[in-house]
């Protein structure tokens, strides 16, 4: 009863009921080893180690034998940065026990070696623990998990063959095989293995839907779509699949099934910043520009560190000549990214392009002050000055940015008529 009632409390964090009522245990029944032990378990979860300590002590000495003494005396060696210790003693205990308990203290050894991040001795005890209990889902993730972290997908590869040639349907050993090989990029062997686990088990909604995922990145689109709809039909509305979806017929160019799977992700989850972006792009390619601007700026609110979000709305603004707009919104990207001369070329084109002519100048001369060797801000610069009938500052421009790098000489010129009309700089796109 008192056992009972402590894993309860244990179980749903309430430590405080379970010290009290493993206290008054221990008290009524002291030959308990079984209460003496979980009394130490409760001190070890609060951390008050030297507690824990003299509990698993009186543990030992009623039933000395308990592997799960073993078990804890390894966790508090292992809080007090004793692993060495605590590997040592799970080895010795490990001469002597039975496949149950070795099951259980391999578990243990990659507990302690992950603490350390020894992820190669991890690995390793997982193996040893899968040629014990082949099965061992937990063992399986967190091998993967193991091989992630070390890059050893040709180790991986050998263990979970092993697993195979001894049960060839064993669906989770090809399941990390097909990951192994993803780590490795032989994106065909991967999505081979994906498919078996799938003739094993068709309901393995993971593996169709990283197998559709290779299809997708291996250009097999209507096989992707495929697969992700069978996904779809083994779970509840689910928005990564919808996502998936929808981002799959986008890439076949069918914009109606699309929008339908956008807008189906946005009702599961009202603040996916992708389906609203995915589904303004739709709107973009169908010029719908007055419908795709409210799903592209509720991209950009509930993601702004997204450029390709802030630019896809910039380039719709600019469709609609909503210049004021673009032009704010840039200015913001360009304040969040101050380092991108990209973006700030970018803002000195859209400034232009906007008819402000003189702030495309200005914000031109600040941008030199930072950047005072990049060719394409004096070029621009050159161009806009010669705009405004400042030609003799559009000369000395045009030379700096021709000394800075004379490739893009050409293209500058060539982009304004009326300059490259001009005499002299005529002549420059001549040599």
């Amino acid at each position: 009863e008192y056992e009972e009632l402590f894993d309860h409390y244990f179980t749903t964090g309430e430590f405080d009921q379970a010290v009290k009522l493993i206290q008054a245990g221990c008290k009524i029944y002291p030959y308990a080893g079984s209460l003496s032990l979980k009394h130490a378990e409760v001190m070890l979860e609060l951390g008050q180690l030297s507690e824990a300590e003299e509990w698993l002590n009186i543990s030992e000495s009623l039933q000395p034998n308990d592997l799960q003494i073993t078990l804890n005396r390894a966790d508090l060696l292992a809080m007090r940065d004793k692993h060495h210790e605590a590997i040592l003693l799970v080895n010795d205990r490990l001469k002597s026990a039975s496949q149950a308990e070795a099951v259980e203290l391999y578990i243990e050894l990659a507990d302690i070696y992950e603490d350390v991040e020894h992820y190669v001795e991890v690995i390793e005890s997982l193996s040893a623990l899968l040629k014990i209990s082949p099965n061992h889902i937990d063992a399986l993730n967190r091998l993967w998990f193991a091989v992630e972290l070390t890059g050893m997908y040709a180790k991986s590869l050998e263990i979970h063959q092993a697993l195979i040639d001894s049960n060839p349907y064993h669906e989770a050993a090809w399941f990390n095989i097909a990951q192994a090989y993803i780590g490795m990029e032989n994106l065909e062997e991967a999505i081979s293995s994906l498919e078996f686990v799938l003739a094993i088990n068709e309901g393995h909604d993971a593996a169709a839907i990283l197998c559709a995922d290779l299809y997708m990145e291996t250009k097999e689109y209507e096989k992707a779509l495929t697969l992700y709809h069978s996904a779809l039909e083994l779970n509840l509305p689910n928005r990564d699949v919808f996502l998936r979806l929808a981002n799959g017929y986008a890439m076949v160019n069918n914009i109606q099934e699309a929008k339908v799977f956008y807008r189906r992700c946005i009702e599961v989850d009202p603040l996916n910043d992708e389906a609203f972006f995915g589904l303004g792009c739709c709107l973009l390619a169908e010029e719908k520009y007055e419908e795709c601007i409210s799903p592209l700026e509720k991209s950009v609110r509930l993601n702004r560190q997204n450029l390709d979000y802030s630019t896809t709305l910039i380039e719709a603004y600019k469709e609609l000549s909503e210049w004021e707009l673009a032009v704010s919104l840039l200015e913001d990207v360009v304040k969040d990214n101050a380092d991108n001369p990209r973006l700030m070329l970018d803002l000195a084109i859209l400034y232009y392009d906007a008819s402000n002519v003189k702030g495309a100048i200005e914000w031109l001369e600040q941008c030199l002050e930072k950047y005072p060797n990049e060719a394409d801000f004096h070029l621009a610069h050159g161009v806009y000055c010669y705009l405004l009938g400042r030609r003799n500052q559009a000369i000395l421009s045009i030379e700096r940015g021709l000394t800075c790098d004379p490739s893009k000489v050409h293209q500058w010129i060539a982009s304004e008529p009326l300059i490259a009309e001009d005499p002299f700089f005529s002549d420059l796109l001549h040599t």
